[in-house]
């Protein structure tokens, strides 16, 4: 819904190029609308389905965590792996979203 209401607000203002962004203000737990921009929204989005595109799971996990608050056990069951790997896969996307968003 975010990245929708990005695109046509982008689209309405003519507007264009990327904002660099981090996911340190998501860290606490929930994207808020009113913390991010529009751009930084599509950003976000176009940086986690290329993370998607290189690792699936890991993408999943972002999206789990970030968005969807889930903790990282729940993050494991539903992915069906341990605890570990789901905190190696949060790393290795934290780390690979800061570097194409820097």
């Amino acid at each position: 819904m975010l990245v929708d209401y990005a695109r046509a607000s982008l689209a309405a203002k003519r507007g264009g190029g990327a904002v660099n962004v981090t996911l340190s203000h998501v860290d606490a737990g929930g994207v808020h609308r009113e913390d991010i921009g529009d751009y930084d929204v599509l950003a976000l989005h176009q940086a986690l389905e290329r993370l998607s595109e290189h690792d699936r799971r890991a993408g999943r996990a972002v999206e789990m965590a970030y968005f969807g608050g889930m903790s990282h056990e729940e993050i494991a069951t539903v992915l069906d792996v341990s605890v570990p790997t789901v905190d190696r896969d949060l790393r290795f996307a934290r780390a690979w979203l800061n570097r194409q968003l820097a």
